[in-house]
């Protein structure tokens, strides 16, 4: 049911196997955009009823994934819980709080979503070799998906990636080698696509404008989920964190298309949490260009870039939306509340956007009664804490135990 690839921007239409690149023209006046997937709409099937009886996965959107059945590679992604957090809620002043929790994916994170999809194109396109360009989740995950594909994978990453993430790809059976800059790394997936054929499953251009369309297709299956959790009626806000906007544009598009097919009344607005601040300032002078920031917080190393993209600032428009700038406290401080309030230990990066969401609340942007959805993006234990964990006390006895919990956790027992 897919038609061809249209340009957010301009609007150009592109032939459907042109999806790994950008739109050319927008990039010949400056101002890159991504392009996007379209269907034949009205032949789509879809009612309420439709779901109840197909596979607990994200497979059961198959009509609007831009994959033939043939070539689905999947390792059970999808159909993550959608989580009420009433302790967290309490504590920030929001009475329907609730974290969509990607961690349950099979690599942990949303990206098995993106990389789903991606890496059952180039199964169906023939290439023998899937390349990204990527710190952390992206990377574990396309190198799962390809050798799931039993498809070769290269993963570029940066010096500083964490330990614990290049292992990760390792185990998956990724080539992973390391550049010093970011543009570097783009750079050389550039020259493999057009020189060798090699499949991108992430952006590779410079400016960026995000993955190729195709992967960010599997993101909008977040929408529908989240949708369907609260039986058709869509929260009032959706906060993603936000690097090249992926996640965003994906899921921006996925309530969109509800709404066409009828399935939803109305569209959330989308909150991007950034940690640079690009899509904020473009959005506050109106442009249609997203200039790089100066300043970003290395604590949430996935999403810590300087400049996002035009597809997210379409997303955010589109919906009415807003973006919103957290420091790395604020995350850590978000970080820790999760976990310690409703047993949730999310990558850091993850914890942006309850980190957002709680400084909008705080500033009267949304108010206690909004039902808010939060996307948690990535399990915790990918990013160890720097320092290690405190250390947990050694004890003897009942009198050293009651010790160790009144000196080390303010617990007096009696």
């Amino acid at each position: 049911m897919v038609m061809s690839l249209e340009c957010p921007r301009c609007g150009r239409v592109y032939p459907f196997s042109s999806g790994h690149g950008d739109c050319g023209a927008c990039r010949a006046q400056g101002a890159p955009s991504n392009l996007t997937v379209l269907y034949d709409y009205p032949s789509v099937p879809w009612t309420r009823e439709t779901f109840r009886d197909r596979e607990h996965s994200m497979w059961r959107y198959q009509e609007l994934l831009p994959v033939a059945a043939q070539d689905r590679v999947s390792l059970g992604e999808g159909m993550t819980p959608l989580l009420h957090c009433g302790n967290l809620g309490a504590l920030v002043g929001l009475d329907h709080l609730y974290v969509k929790d990607e961690s349950q994916n099979p690599t942990w994170s949303f990206k098995d979503r993106l990389c789903s999809v991606a890496v059952s194109r180039a199964k169906g396109t023939g290439a023998s070799l899937v390349v990204v360009s990527s710190t952390g989740n992206h990377g574990i995950s396309a190198a799962a998906y390809s050798a799931r594909a039993g498809l070769s994978c290269l993963v570029l990453t940066l010096e500083g990636a964490p330990p614990a993430v290049k292992g990760l790809m390792r185990a998956c059976g990724a080539m992973v080698v390391s550049t010093r800059a970011p543009a570097e790394r783009w750079a050389l997936v550039e020259t493999g696509v057009r020189l060798h054929g090699w499949f991108p499953a992430s952006n590779y251009l410079d400016p960026p404008v995000g993955s190729p369309c195709f992967g960010v297709e599997g993101h909008k299956t977040i929408a529908y989920e989240i949708a369907e959790a609260l039986s058709w009626d869509c929260p009032e806000f959706v906060a993603v964190p936000v690097a090249y906007g992926d996640g965003l544009a994906g899921i921006g598009k996925g309530f969109w298309e509800l709404e066409r097919l009828g399935l939803v009344e109305r569209v959330p607005r989308l909150v991007a949490v950034e940690v640079s601040g690009s899509l904020g300032v473009a959005l506050g002078r109106g442009c249609d260009r997203v200039e790089e920031a100066p300043w970003a917080d290395p604590v949430a190393y996935s999403i810590a870039v300087k400049a996002s993209t035009y597809q997210a600032l379409a997303a955010i428009r589109q919906s009415g939306g807003l973006a919103v700038r957290v420091t790395g406290p604020e995350i850590l401080a978000a970080q820790e509340a999760l976990a310690s309030r409703e047993g949730l230990y999310a990558e850091a990066s993850s914890a942006a956007s309850l980190a957002g969401v709680a400084r909008l609340r705080e500033a009267g942007e949304i108010r206690g009664a909004d039902r808010v959805a939060c996307l948690l993006t990535s399990g915790g234990l990918k990013q160890p804490p720097e320092g290690g964990s405190p250390p947990v006390p050694l004890v003897s006895g009942w009198h050293g135990l009651q010790e160790a919990l009144r000196d080390a956790y303010g617990f007096p027992v009696h």
